[in-house]
């Protein structure tokens, strides 16, 4: 058995099994770091998997004044949220000097330095601002980033592809001219998503409420559906094996097929024509869906049958558990988010089990603002500014931490965190906190035989403490035969981890004539 380097100076140990069985040696590790897990970016609106659950871990332990300030700068007019990708931020504003136009930014995660600006289109806003906006109003929607492009669906149906790196226009597409589509009252807050290799949009064209663009040129790819497209994004998610697109429309959710546009299964509801602005929530196999106007929730259930789906209303409150922008997040078959109708700055944050329409507890004072889920906690933001720490429980309500994170403007959009950096905006600017971990603990991997060809490997913390059982719970062991192989792609050694006396153990039955083997530990 011999030590070699992984991934740069990060050593791993070789093992040349069973002939070098007996022998042992010590390499040391810096978990966490040879491989690196757990970041990613951000997208799209409401995260990598467009649920507004972020799958990294951060730092919960905030102090009163709030985790490390980043950087801070002033941004014009928006209501949409922030797209992290490639060492950029991406968001959309309204720059109303010399021309009243929309503007898409590109922003350095680093330094908060603008890179480029590029013009997406008009910015007219004939409602007039929105309630309680303080005179704002602007694009709603979000920046989804793919593949080293941006798509980019403006206010007034103007869709455009632009180069990541540069801002460059790769193509676009004016759907009011070329369709004579229609806009929502507020105009178009809908934000794209990118699918099994396509672009998906909500527009209002007569027969074809629902398109698939071809990401390369924009051409159609599949379209169809003749009732009114919402404000509301629609929201992927993967059902018996079956990968599916929740679309909600102003009379029906239905689950689409997003590489051919097939309806797989589809509900009639009565939502309302004004502003359908909340996505669906997936619950397991329910979706859950709110409206303001008059409106109100419903839970529908979704189940597979032999040949097809079928579709069963559980509940429905008219005028009740309004959502009226702000989209949910869920945990355990409970939904968490800001409720209310017009409640601009009061409304308050409330805990509804998606199974009855029940109110398991309400905190006021939120506003309607937004939120993420980290894990078993809620990132929600009050329409003021204010960065809020919960416990996604739903037996109480119990708050973590609270610190000002916005000092300017309103908050009506969703934060995002990406790479330990919490990114949060508002109409006025974009401010940016470090959130990420502590690092793990430095850690060493030992190696012997246990009996026979049976290898033991142990893993320790250098400084001789013990592992604790958080830190044990997330060890991950790696494995490859080949050194020069990308860490990403070793394998994951079977979940057979032993926790014994602050100590990691774990044994593997070598096949005879086995050559080398690589090994690494990771701490996700």
């Amino acid at each position: 058995m011999t030590a070699g380097p992984a991934g740069g100076t990060f050593p791993t140990v070789e093992m040349s099994l069973p002939r070098n069985l007996c022998r042992t040696t010590t390499a040391a590790l810096l978990a966490g770091m040879a491989l690196q897990v757990g970041a990613e970016p951000w997208p799209a609106y409401r995260g990598p998997t467009g649920d507004g659950v972020c799958h990294e871990p951060i730092r919960t332990d905030w102090p009163p004044e709030g985790p490390p300030l980043l950087w801070r700068r002033p941004l014009t007019d928006g209501f949409g949220s922030v797209t992290v990708a490639d060492g950029r931020v991406y968001t959309l504003i309204r720059q109303r000097e010399p021309e009243d136009r929309e503007m898409c930014v590109a922003l350095d995660v680093g330094t908060g330095e603008e890179l480029w600006r590029t013009d997406v289109g008009e910015a007219w806003y004939d409602a007039g601002p929105a309630g309680a906006s303080q005179g704002s109003d602007g694009p709603r929607s979000t920046p989804v980033y793919a593949n080293g492009r941006l798509y980019i669906w403006g206010s007034h149906l103007l869709f455009s592809c632009l180069d990541a790196a540069t801002g460059e226009v790769l193509w676009r597409r004016d759907f009011k001219q070329e369709f004579n589509a229609g806009e929502p009252p507020w105009h178009q807050a809908a934000s794209p998503v990118v699918m099994d290799g396509l672009v998906l949009i909500n527009v209002r064209v007569a027969g074809r409420c629902l398109m698939a663009l071809d990401p390369e040129d924009g051409s159609i790819r599949w379209s169809h559906g003749n009732y009114l497209s919402t404000h509301a994004t629609p929201v992927p998610v993967e059902w018996n094996g079956q990968r599916q697109m929740v679309v909600l429309t102003t009379r029906r959710l239905a689950g689409i097929e997003p590489a051919t546009g097939r309806v797989l299964w589809s509900h009639d509801l009565t939502m309302n024509t004004i502003s359908v602005a909340a996505s669906p929530v997936i619950c397991g196999n329910r979706v859950y869906v709110s409206a303001g106007y008059s409106t109100g929730a419903a839970v529908v259930e979704v189940n597979p049958t032999g040949d097809g789906w079928t579709t069963t209303r559980l509940w429905g409150l008219k005028r009740s558990l309004v959502n009226h922008w702000s989209t949910p997040v869920e945990k355990d078959g409970f939904l968490y988010g800001h409720y209310g109708f017009k409640k601009y700055t009061t409304a308050p944050l409330c805990c509804v089990e998606a199974a009855t329409g029940e109110i398991r507890w309400r905190q006021d004072g939120f506003g309607q603002s937004g939120l993420i889920r980290v894990g078993d906690r809620l990132l929600a933001m009050t329409a003021t500014g204010e960065a809020v720490l919960i416990e996604a429980n739903p037996d109480a309500y119990r708050e973590l931490a609270r610190f000002r994170a916005i000092q300017n403007g309103v908050v009506w959009n969703v934060p995002a965190i990406s790479d330990g950096r919490l990114f949060v905006r508002s109409t006025r600017e974009i401010a940016v906190y470090d959130v990420a971990p502590p690092p793990p603990p430095r850690l060493i991997l030992k190696a012997g035989r246990a009996f026979g060809n049976r290898l033991r490997l142990t893993v320790e913390r250098a400084d001789g403490q013990p592992l604790d059982a958080d830190l044990a719970g997330r060890v991950e062991l790696r494995w490859s035969e080949d050194l020069g192989q990308p860490p990403d792609q070793w394998e994951v050694a079977p979940p057979s981890l032993l926790w014994l006396n602050g100590v990691l153990l774990y044994e593997e039955e070598i096949p005879a004539g086995a050559g080398s083997r690589f090994y690494r530990v990771v701490v996700p």
